[in-house]
């Protein structure tokens, strides 16, 4: 559904769907513009069974169909336009591998001081700061619009009655600041390949559209973000089941509902806030499923220790609760997913309290319908591009696995640098300050002690924070027959088989 308070600024466009009318507003994605229409199912898996939007920022390629009779491309991704012809596909049905009219693309090589990957709050900073100094900087973004997941603006076709918050405004000035640099930014564009030439060049390979580059660099940033990893359960493949960040991209980029009723289950203080967006469009959130136990008591000092960091953030925080309990929203503290599944259109899902040791218990468990279930749990850093590269990695607190670097960015590899989430979750304000820390670093400038401190306040809030928000790792929420790799519908007992029986790569 679309949200209240969203005014259209331009002329709605309609489009086909398995044969079926739609309407969409410009600049929308076609995944954006199912949702609007109620349209869940976006392909179907190799077992047949449906499948649809899941992360929502082009990660997990769950939302694949097939456009105007081509191959298929990312829903989430690809921004409607008038009289598009869209088809839900099967798995491995063949489609062309390319438009009629393709013919093989002219590979435009670019040679740069510096090449950065990610526009979001590090990446853009970054490449802002390089350029005023006169680096040759170019930029790739697989998004169609800079700003990357947490500045992601509205689309222009849509305007909205509510606040325009600091996290638009913050982002709004980031966007056009880059945009103004003489950094050169190559907008939905894919990164594919990472390499060392015979030289020791470092040389990147990526497409845009009917574009091909090959950009050959003196350093490399890597400010690629990071992704939600979802713990499987029983029915987490089912459509309406999406992360917390697909929800918000509906909601904050193109006023659009996951659902009129929605259930939030996961770890940490994203899920509050998307909740009290929804609240304040409109949307019946059933629940809030909260995996860590209630902050207090038990957690006063980490709770103290975060508000002496960062009082803003969590005088935030504070106001989500606030807003929730003022519109009988229930936070369920110490709760965790249990299970899914479909009736009727809708999602049938339970939560079940945890305990300290991981154990769900079954009997205690409570039961939701809602349109949707929007899950937020683990952030884990995009380091693929490093890893070809041959980045040293370790593994974070978390469990993620990361691209090893010191304090400024810098990995094991000549030239080559990991900041933002790509390299540790931080959120947007440790992200900025890193970005701005490793072009002083680059440039040869005496590093900026009240930005250290500023970065290290941040740090210590975001320790706080977690410690605040620590959750008992479930025990295993898989039965026999649960999907564990989305992609070829691997259960997780052919899985414990194949450990049984010795494999380990």
């Amino acid at each position: 559904p679309r949200l209240t308070g969203r005014q259209i600024n331009a002329a709605s466009i309609t489009l086909s769907v398995d044969g079926q009318t739609i309407a969409a507003v410009p600049g929308e994605s076609i995944a954006a513009a199912m949702t609007a229409a109620g349209l869940r199912q976006l392909r179907e898996d190799r077992l047949g069974k449906p499948r649809g939007l899941f992360c929502g920022m082009g990660a997990c390629f769950e939302c694949r169909v097939s456009i105007d009779g081509g191959p298929p491309q990312r829903a989430c991704l690809t921004p409607v336009r008038p009289s598009l012809s869209v088809r839900t596909i099967q798995y491995r049905e063949p489609v062309p591998a390319s438009q009629p009219d393709s013919r093989e693309l002219e590979t435009e090589t670019i040679r740069c001081d510096v090449l950065v990957i990610g526009a979001g709050p590090a990446g853009a900073t970054a490449a802002c700061e390089l350029a005023a100094a006169g680096r040759n900087v170019v930029v790739l973004d697989e998004r169609r619009d800079a700003g990357g997941q947490y500045f992601k603006q509205m689309i222009a076709a849509v305007s909205a009655s509510g606040p325009d918050d600091r996290q638009y405004r913050e982002g709004r000035n980031l966007i056009e600041r880059l945009q103004r640099s003489p950094a050169r930014l190559i907008a939905g564009a894919t990164a594919w390949g990472a390499f060392r030439t015979a030289s020791g060049q470092l040389e990147i390979a990526a497409s845009a559209g009917q574009a091909a580059y090959r950009i050959q660099a003196g350093e490399l940033i890597a400010a690629t973000g990071a992704y939600e990893s979802v713990p499987p359960f029983p029915g987490w493949t089912l459509p309406g089941v999406m992360t917390t960040g697909a929800a918000q991209s509906l909601v904050r980029a193109y006023r659009v509902a996951p659902g009129r009723k929605v259930l939030i289950a996961g770890n940490g203080p994203l899920n509050l806030q998307l909740a009290c967006e929804l609240v304040r469009a409109g949307v019946d959130v059933v629940a809030v499923a909260e995996s860590a136990p209630a902050p207090l008591p038990g957690r006063a000092l980490a709770a103290a220790a975060a508000f002496a960091a960062s009082p803003s953030l969590m005088l935030r925080g504070l106001g989500y609760l606030a807003r929730l309990r003022r519109h009988g929203v229930p936070v369920l503290f110490g709760h965790h997913v249990h299970s899914a599944k479909r009736d009727a259109g809708l999602v049938e899902a339970a939560v079940a309290p945890l305990d300290d040791s991981g154990r769900l218990s079954d009997k205690a468990a409570k039961r939701f319908s809602a349109d949707a279930l929007c899950l937020g749990y683990r952030q884990v850093p995009s380091s693929e591009l490093l890893r070809a590269l041959g980045s040293e990695a370790e593994i974070l607190p978390t469990g993620a696995p990361a691209a090893r670097r010191d304090s400024v960015g810098r990995t094991n590899l000549p030239g080559v640098y990991a900041i933002g989430d790509g390299g540790t979750p931080g959120g947007a304000q440790v992200a900025a300050i890193e970005g701005k820390l490793l072009a002083d670093a680059m440039l040869g400038n005496n590093a900026d002690h009240g930005r250290m401190r500023r970065l290290n306040r941040h740090r210590r809030f975001q320790q706080n924070l977690w410690t605040l928000f620590h959750a008992p790792t479930p025990s295993s929420l898989t039965d026999a027959d649960t999907t564990v790799c989305r992609c070829e519908s691997v259960n997780a007992e052919t899985l414990r088989k194949l450990v049984r029986g010795g494999v380990r790569d």
